[in-house]
């Protein structure tokens, strides 16, 4: 079974008839972010994907005086 593999429901009244739902989990950032974690590879996303988190954490960062000065970052 992969991330992108549908959920499949079997309820146990009706046999072999089954309803399948699209995985819910696709878009869900905290796969992303638990290959940070456990230091695997992320299977799911872009480079822009990439790029629009590192101006996220850029973005933090500029926000938070103490950071910025301590790390002498300017603000564009």
């Amino acid at each position: 079974m992969t991330i992108t593999d549908p959920f499949i429901i079997i309820d146990e009244d009706i046999g072999f008839n089954a309803t399948v739902y699209p995985n819910p989990f696709i878009n869900n950032a905290s796969i992303r972010i638990a290959s940070l974690f456990e230091d695997k590879p992320v299977t799911v996303g872009t480079s822009d994907d990439a790029y629009k988190t590192m101006e996220l954490v850029y973005k933090i960062y500029v926000a938070d005086a103490e950071w910025r000065d301590r790390y002498g970052i300017t603000v564009d």
